[in-house]
């Protein structure tokens, strides 16, 4: 992995008299200090985040590939707070670095996936998850954008089957329940929707938007309904 070091420490010979006798301290060898310079940098990067300081966590970010410019964990946090941000241009340029650094992997092809959605390019952006997925077939975030893809596309069915194959692999996947219930109550599949909302409830109780998308599905399911029964032919 390369490094960029910061050095400190130059060897020191230092004497000390004490009455008619001289100690001399033996010579300290250099130390790398951009380990530990790095992890003090990560632990503020993830602060950051945390509180949603995302300009203030891509500042952190910068200086730790800076001293590490193959870090490639450090690369793709870096690439998905640009996408958070909506530089999806900057997303796609870091996500081609990495994968140029490590084409094996299938993050850096989800990195630029994600960018090719934030542009409009869904084309583009499929074949990025799909090669994700071929690189690692348990990815959920891959399968999860193929899902997004699919959902643009109105291609409900489909997008259903990779959101349920997302959550398959990463059960606690909010996202994904989420656009499963958006995919159900699409097609009227109002029941479906409705567990998959209280499924993301049940792993967040403080999801107040999955609650709210839960109201409007039970209002949506009832209206239907309501609809059904008033055009119900007289004397059924």
């Amino acid at each position: 992995m390369l490094k960029r070091a910061s050095r400190l420490g130059i060897a020191v010979l230092l004497l000390l008299f004490i009455g008619q006798s001289a100690l001399a301290k033996p010579f300290y060898p250099k130390r790398d200090l951009s380990g530990s310079k790095i992890e003090g940098l990560l632990i503020q990067a993830s602060l950051a985040q945390h509180r949603g300081d995302l300009s203030g966590a891509i500042s952190l970010y910068k200086k730790i590939i800076r001293l590490q410019p193959s870090n490639l964990t450090s690369l793709n946090t870096l690439a998905q707070l640009y996408g958070k941000q909506g530089h999806y241009n900057d997303e796609i340029t870091l996500a081609k670095k990495i994968i140029t650094l490590n084409p094996k992997k299938d993050l850096g092809y989800v990195s630029y996936g994600n960018g090719l959605m934030g542009i409009g390019k869904f084309l583009e952006a499929q074949n990025a998850y799909q090669h994700a997925f071929k690189l690692n077939p348990r990815s959920s975030v891959a399968l999860f954008g193929l899902g997004l893809v699919a959902e643009h596309q109105q291609n409900y069915p489909a997008a259903i089957d990779y959101y349920q194959k997302t959550v398959e692999v990463n059960p606690r996947y909010e996202d994904a329940y989420v656009n499963l219930a958006s995919a159900y109550a699409d097609l009227r599949q109002y029941d479906k929707a409705i567990a998959s909302l209280r499924k993301v409830i049940s792993l967040n109780t403080h999801s107040i938007d999955a609650q709210a998308m839960l109201e409007d599905v039970q209002r949506e399911k009832q209206r239907l309904m309501t609809m059904r029964v008033l055009t119900r032919p007289i004397g059924f």
